[in-house]
């Protein structure tokens, strides 16, 4: 978990950038955006946002969290593989803590980063956040949610669920059709024999490599529809790696693994070019979601 204060909104717009670049790369990420303007002219407002701040740390303790704090004009707050759930317990106990302490018009809204995407830089741009009636579901997936500004006239837009761009529709059982060739490369023995027991059934082969050098050598020989790449290596860096096969093929397909949360590790990459990023230790099913979601876009390419 992490609190960003200092140049908080410069860094949320990377990370908005990054999310916009590439919002693929943000699959199984939510963003709780809380608005913060009814705090203006509280006397006590520094006060309120350092409770916050405790309660923010608490509910994510055990999530791959950051959260930016820009003062007056929101609260955004970015989780990984967080159920909405938790986020809008989390969205709920600040409203109340505000009203208790006389503040109120305090509004929020989750947003998948990945199908969400327009929307959420929409909210950033504007400065503002929504405002929610406790009571409505948040899964933006089934609702139209209103999205309204704090300016006198209270302006109303729609927000529709986004889908990234280059998504590709597959017709039943055409998936079945199309199995990748991949290329991992994890010094780890255990973690390695982990990972291609995860993907027997859904891909063609997959290929292993334990160092950065040896991953370089066999993506040139073997050309993988897709590299698992773990950051940690044990002699050149899985960024640099990264860069290097981009280098050859800026269409590659790539995955980062590593157990490095950091958000500027994982913007980097993603910003490099990485398709997306899973961190260590991940369940079965998530690894897969990200193979499939490529299979979907490679078979769209060659078909």
């Amino acid at each position: 978990m992490k609190i960003v204060v200092d140049n908080a909104a410069l860094e949320l717009q990377s990370t908005i950038d990054s999310i916009v670049r590439s919002p693929r790369g943000w699959k199984n990420w939510s963003c709780l955006c809380v608005q913060t303007h009814s705090f203006m002219g509280n006397n006590d407002s520094e006060a309120l946002m350092y409770e916050i701040s405790l309660a923010v740390e608490s509910y994510l303790a055990h999530f791959t969290s950051t959260a930016y704090f820009c003062d007056f004009d929101g609260l955004y707050i970015f989780s990984l593989d967080t159920d909405d759930s938790v986020l809008g317990e989390l969205g709920d106990y600040i409203q109340n803590y505000a009203e208790k302490n006389d503040v109120y018009g305090v509004g929020y809204k989750i947003f998948n980063a990945e199908a969400d995407y327009q929307a959420l830089q929409e909210s950033v741009h504007r400065g503002r956040c929504v405002q929610i009636p406790k009571y409505e579901d948040h899964d933006t997936h089934s609702y139209d949610l209103k999205m309204h500004s704090t300016d006198d006239a209270f302006d109303f837009f729609d927000i529709k669920t986004v889908h990234s761009s280059g998504d590709a529709t597959m017709h039943d059982g055409e998936a079945s059709h199309y199995q990748p060739k991949v290329l991992l490369v994890e010094d780890d023995d255990t973690a390695s024999c982990m990972v291609r027991h995860c993907l027997v059934q859904d891909v063609q082969y997959c290929v292993s490599a334990q160092t950065g050098q040896e991953a370089l050598s066999v993506y040139q020989d073997m050309s993988p529809d897709i590299v698992l790449l773990d950051i940690g290596l044990p002699d050149i860096s899985g960024l640099k790696v990264l860069d290097r096969i981009l280098e050859v093929n800026p269409q590659a397909h790539i995955v980062m693994l590593s157990a490095h949360t950091d958000m500027g590790v994982i913007m980097d990459a993603l910003n490099k070019g990485a398709h997306s990023f899973i961190p260590k230790p991940f369940k079965k099913q998530i690894l897969l979601d990200h193979i499939r979601s490529i299979d979907v876009a490679a078979h769209a390419v060659v078909s």
